[in-house]
């Protein structure tokens, strides 16, 4: 039973990290990991070949998903921006 619980926080953890870009010690913190076992966690995901994919592939998921966040970000300041100055250049 304690295998599932620890598994199912290792997957909730990576998830976190690589997909939604959280840091790594706030991780931690959240999910009451020592550090050393979620950077073990992490380099096991990184370097295993699971899920179907090469570890290059995974390398270049995650610089996408980086990418993805940085541009949303541009994105909804773009937004921001164009509503600040429709407002303020009646």
């Amino acid at each position: 039973m304690g295998r599932n619980i620890n598994q199912s926080i290792k997957e909730e953890a990576i998830k976190l990290i690589e997909e939604n870009g959280v840091k790594a010690s706030k991780v931690s913190k959240e999910l009451g990991v020592s550090r050393a076992t979620l950077h073990r966690w992490l380099k096991e995901y990184r370097t295993s070949s699971s899920n179907g994919l090469k570890v290059e592939e995974k390398e270049e998921l995650r610089i996408l998903r980086a990418k993805v966040r940085k541009l949303e970000l541009e994105k909804d300041l773009l937004k921001k921006a164009t509503v600040y100055f429709a407002k303020h250049s009646k």
